[in-house]
């Protein structure tokens, strides 16, 4: 990959479907990257908060499944946290989330921060997301909104999941979900400006099927060349 961005002059650009992949030009782009499955995940959610209530700054906290980097005996890693035991252990860790949104928008650049924890669970991530707004807001106002926004613009990458019966799922309720994300309704928080959400996704398959949107869509301009 190295190799390739060195002899192209790197990646042209960064879509992320349902955000900004229709500004994708087959002329202009010829490496292209669908950012991450957190940046997937998060993205559309922040671009509907910006939308409706503006957004001053936040912190985006991940909790991710154990990962191929990590080891399961306390081992030399150079990441010295990575190098603990991954069947036992909650272990924080570096994360590019907020790279990953600025990339998108660059108007947000030093605005965000944020955090990672690997936990020992087979696989589906959670992210939960800190705000402070322009404007205010409330539970049912932002609830209703992202639900609009699931079966409208964003249909098919956003899932609105109110629970089973009035309870909390779980994340192996949603393996193999292939939304981007799924939006936690139940958890929304609010108080004056500051906003707390919280989605679920499948961070491989839901990726996946991003990656497989994209190339279809990038398909469907090559032809119309």
């Amino acid at each position: 990959i190295k190799d390739i961005d060195k002899t192209i002059g790197g990646i042209n650009k960064t879509f992320v479907m349902g955000v900004n992949h229709q500004e994708y030009d087959p002329k202009k782009h010829k490496f292209i990257s669908s950012s991450t499955c957190t940046g997937n995940a998060i993205i559309p959610l922040i671009k509907i908060i910006e939308k409706y209530f503006g957004l001053k700054n936040g912190h985006l906290l991940t909790i991710h499944p154990v990962l191929s980097d990590q080891k399961l005996v306390d081992v030399s890693h150079s990441t010295f946290s990575l190098g603990r035991n991954a069947s036992t252990s909650i272990i924080p860790t570096p994360t590019a989330i907020a790279d990953s949104v600025e990339n998108i928008f660059p108007h947000l650049k030093g605005k965000l921060t944020s955090g990672s924890y690997r936990v020992p669970t087979h696989i589906v991530s959670a992210i939960t997301a800190n705000f402070t707004l322009d404007k205010g807001t409330t539970p049912k106002e932002i609830n209703e909104i992202i639900k609009k926004e699931s079966e409208n613009n964003f249909k098919g990458i956003i899932s609105y999941d109110n629970g089973f019966r009035g309870n909390s799922k779980v994340s192996i309720d949603y393996v193999g979900d292939s939304h981007s994300a799924i939006y936690l309704a139940k958890e929304t928080k609010t108080s004056g400006n500051n906003l707390t959400i919280s989605l679920f996704h499948d961070n491989e398959w839901g990726y996946c099927s991003r990656v497989h949107d994209l190339i279809n869509h990038v398909k469907s301009k090559k032809k119309n060349e």
